[in-house]
């Protein structure tokens, strides 16, 4: 049997090593762990960018975040997966609650049906487009950003300025009850993102409602200075939303299993980024590249049926490094459609194993690219450079996986090397990466 529908379940802000199948201990993942054992576990897989303007710009063209004049909003000069996928016959739906992704910034292109809880009616009503308005206006301007987000976050939700995972499942349901045999769906889970509020039974310790106000103002902050008990409370409230999201994705899978919809459709699920915790002395998702920010889980799970159709593994770990940038002509392969000419990326299913680059330029909370805040990264056999406006940044991934020690100083031949390798992979002048 042949795939010929794809499900595409991405979650916001989820770093790789804080999922069980990844190596994590925490007990966050028992439902993906299960899944990951029969699926195609891409060990070393990596965003084109640390943030989810600049990452989903890449992974639904399969083009850099930079290329097409940025990723302040999907430019209609980029390839579109959804829409390719529209122009070969193939139905496409997206759900999803995150302002960044929506129709105000073109990512509704290609889709049949496109549900992004701001404008969910042909003519959105007056508070739909100041909630879209308002997420735009607090994404250009730093000081509007910090001054006005916690007001966002209070006057359009009680809680959680999105939709939670619980909605998001019931609206994939709905979506998939009546889809046909050819189909594409995207759904994107924003519960692991900040601010982290967890339902109660999915915590792993007793915190009170004013210890997890406080924790989240912390992120808000960004402040260095959380001592160790904080910091184990707030990678606590992380893990809750994960343990969530887990368990919504395993009833959601249940659902689809039981109404026969997984007989036929592959299923790829991965991160848009990662998230810090001092790791490198910040909090949440800012403007750089290391990999905290980009190492992300991805999953590809085919059902029992096409596994012998496929030529090529149909599960097992890769080791070989692969990019988000593959995410497109991945799902392409899949469902037996030809990529996008203008796709840069390649299968994950053919190819892995060949150097990454991702990159970033802007400063953190305003969505303006400014060519003052560029940082490209490329990590190529066990290493990994950083060319940014303060420099250049070399790391021995084997001996230093945390990229605590620079040696750019001390292997300056090594960095020559690989700016040659991410000006040749990302096709610019070694001058100019």
């Amino acid at each position: 049997m042949a795939v010929e529908s794809v499900l595409l379940l991405t979650v916001d802000a989820l770093r790789a090593d804080h999922c069980g199948f990844a190596g994590s201990d925490r007990g966050t993942t028992p439902f993906l762990d299960s899944l990951a054992a029969e699926a195609l576990v891409f060990e070393s897989a990596f965003a084109v960018g640390p943030g989810t303007p600049s990452s989903f710009a890449a992974l639904f063209s399969s083009r850099y975040p930079l290329e097409f004049g940025g990723y302040e909003g999907f430019s209609a000069a980029r390839p579109s997966l959804p829409e390719h996928l529209h122009r070969r016959g193939v139905t496409t739906a997206g759900v999803h609650s995150n302002p960044y992704l929506s129709r105000h910034y073109g990512y509704d292109r290609g889709f049949d049906h496109f549900e992004d809880s701001f404008e969910e009616a042909d003519e959105p009503g007056l508070l739909d487009r100041v909630k879209t308005e308002a997420g735009a206006l607090l994404s250009r301007n730093e000081t509007a950003y910090r001054l006005g987000r916690r007001l966002f976050l209070a006057v359009f939700d009680e809680e959680k300025p999105y939709v939670d995972a619980t909605e998001t499942t019931d609206r994939v349901l709905d979506r998939l009850s009546d889809a046909p045999d050819r189909s594409f769906c995207w759904a994107h889970y924003l519960d692991v993102h900040e601010p982290y509020l967890p339902p109660g039974e999915h915590l792993d310790r007793e915190l009170s409602p004013g210890r997890v106000e406080a924790l989240n103002d912390r992120v808000q902050a960004d402040d260095p200075d959380l001592g160790e008990g904080d910091l184990a409370d707030l990678e606590a409230l992380y893990d809750g939303e994960l343990r969530y999201v887990d368990a919504e994705l395993r009833r959601l899978f249940e659902e689809l299993e039981a109404r026969g919809r997984l007989e036929d459709t592959a299923v790829v699920i991965t991160a848009d980024h990662g998230e810090e915790f001092l790791d490198h002395g910040r909090l949440g998702h800012h403007p750089r590249l290391y990999d905290e920010l980009l190492h992300v889980p991805f999953l590809v799970w085919l059902p029992p049926g096409a596994r012998d159709e496929l030529d090529a593994p149909a599960s097992g770990r890769v080791s070989g490094q692969v990019s988000l940038l593959d995410l497109a002509p991945t799902v392409t392969d899949l469902l037996g459609i030809d990529p996008a000419p203008r796709f840069g990326g390649r299968s994950v299913l053919r190819e892995s194993g060949h150097p990454v680059v991702s990159e970033v330029s802007n400063p953190h909370g305003v969505l303006k690219v400014d060519e003052r805040f560029r940082r490209r990264s490329v990590r190529s056999e066990g290493w990994k450079l950083v060319v940014g406006p303060d420099g250049e940044e070399l790391y021995d991934l084997e001996a230093d996986p945390d990229e605590l020690e620079d040696l750019r100083e001390a292997r300056p031949d090594r960095a020559a090397e690989l700016r040659t390798t991410l000006a040749e992979e990302r096709g610019v002048d070694p001058d100019a990466v």
